[in-house]
C-alpha cells in the first residue's frame, strides 16, 4: 500500500527546514526516512500485509527497523565507523 508523495510532503512541509536549523545549531546528522519509503511519486504504508507506519506521523516497530536497516551505513560512515560490505553494521 502507497500514499502519493505530494500528501506526505504537504502535511510534513515545516519539518526538513526544522531539521535543518536544528542541525546547523548543533551539528546534528539528519536523517530521513522517507528517503527509503518514498520514491519520486509515491511513499509505501505497509510491506505485504506488514504496516511500516504505526499511526499518520510514527513509524511501527517494523517500519522503523527497515529504515534503520538502510540509513545505518550513512549513520555509521558520518561517526568513523566501519560499515559491512552487506551494508549492516
Amino acid at each position: 500500500m502507497r500514499v502519493w508523495r505530494r500528501d506526505f510532503e504537504r502535511r510534513q512541509r515545516l519539518v526538513p527546514a526544522t531539521l535543518a536549523d536544528v542541525a546547523a545549531a548543533g551539528g546534528a546528522l539528519v536523517l530521513y526516512p522517507h528517503t527509503v519509503l518514498c520514491d519520486g511519486a509515491t511513499c509505501a504504508v505497509a510491506d505485504g500485509v506488514r504496516p511500516l507506519d504505526s499511526d499518520d506521523d510514527h513509524l511501527s516497530a517494523f517500519g522503523a527497523q527497515r529504515v534503520a536497516r538502510a540509513l545505518a551505513p550513512r549513520l555509521l560512515k558520518s561517526l568513523g565507523l566501519p560499515v559491512g560490505t552487506s551494508g549492516s553494521p
